[in-house]
């Protein structure tokens, strides 16, 4: 069927990966009105472990979004899944596209207009942008970085589903799949299937992952601030910068203490705390590490990983300093 390959090209076009598309079982086309079937081909589809049904609509086909509307309720109540209909460009003039989307009844237009709100997903007819990989040609994401340290230093998370990276990282479905496809595209990882749901392989592991990974992978801190606070830091602060390296190593430490927070921790500490922030070190002052992602999910025990210390520290020139990062990869459990 034209209209299911112009589907699946579209998809793969805007998303980078082919959409999964399945027959629908004789036995549920069954529970529909005997007119559906004249009116549409049903298929399943699985995307980013959402299944789905497609309704690719005939050209004969003339329902309005009020009339489209009751027959997802009745599609609903005969699989348990949201439907998408799927129409040819020419077939549903814009007013009613407009309508529709008020509705919020999805719809894909192959080559012009998508709308998934199930899916959180929109793109626009003309210059519409892609989905949001959050491809970049130097550096992976932090959400891709997270969970290439994770697996390398907290628990091995091959074969592990979207979903389940989804639930544990709490990362939405669209950021997993961003974060893999990045990976992917550095031949870091392969995906696969575990039943129907799709999962990561490392192509690699351990040290050789970690080597492979390095020149993609960023310094976590966005912003630092030195600051006196009122009150000791909390469980939401983590011993970070040159206080862990110490932790790690011989070095020393600063005469101050170097803290990591995320970004929504900072916001609420700057909001809440009585905080003076200082243009260099004082006594009783401390270093605070803003984040591009959040420590927590890296830390033990307080203290931030070894691999974020090594990223944060491996462009400093100071020979105590690399001879310390080379103490902390020699300690990584690989």
């Amino acid at each position: 069927m034209k209209l299911l390959e112009e589907t699946k090209g579209y998809f793969n076009g805007i998303a980078g990966k082919p959409l999964e598309i399945f027959p629908v079982q004789d036995a549920v086309c069954k529970r529909f009105p005997r007119f559906f079937l004249d009116l549409y081909d049903f298929h399943e589809a699985i995307f980013l472990e959402q299944a789905f049904i497609l309704a690719f609509a005939n050209k004969k086909n003339e329902s309005t979004p009020a009339q489209l509307d009751k027959h997802r309720e009745l599609i609903k109540e005969a699989t348990g899944k949201e439907t998408v209909f799927v129409f040819q460009r020419d077939a549903m003039a814009a007013y009613n596209r407009n309508r529709m989307i008020r509705h919020r009844i999805p719809f894909i237009i192959p080559g012009w207009q998508i709308f998934m709100p199930f899916m959180m997903i929109e793109l626009k007819e003309f210059g519409m942008a892609k989905i949001n990989r959050a491809v970049s040609a130097e550096k992976l994401s932090i959400a891709a970085q997270t969970l290439l340290l994770y697996h390398l230093q907290k628990k091995v998370l091959e074969d592990f589903t979207f979903a389940e990276l989804s639930d544990l990282f709490s990362f939405d479905k669209m950021t997993v799949f961003n974060a893999i496809f990045e990976m992917q595209e550095l031949k870091l990882c392969e995906t696969g299937f575990k039943g129907r749901n799709k999962n990561i392989h490392f192509i690699v592991q351990g040290r050789a992952l970690w080597e492979k990974a390095l020149p993609y992978l960023k310094n976590p801190i966005w912003h630092n601030h030195q600051v006196k606070l009122t009150r000791n830091p909390d469980a939401m602060f983590f011993k970070s910068g040159m206080t862990a390296l110490a932790h790690y190593s011989m070095i020393a430490d600063n005469d101050y203490e170097t803290y990591a927070v995320s970004q929504k921790t900072w916001k609420a500490v700057a909001a809440n705390w009585a905080l003076t922030e200082i243009p260099n070190p004082e006594e009783d002052s401390i270093l605070i590490e803003v984040w591009r992602g959040n420590p927590a999910m890296l830390a033990e025990k307080g203290i931030i990983d070894r691999l974020s210390t090594y990223l944060i520290f491996r462009e400093d020139a100071d020979e105590r300093v690399q001879a310390s990062l080379d103490k902390i990869l020699e300690d990584v459990k690989w």
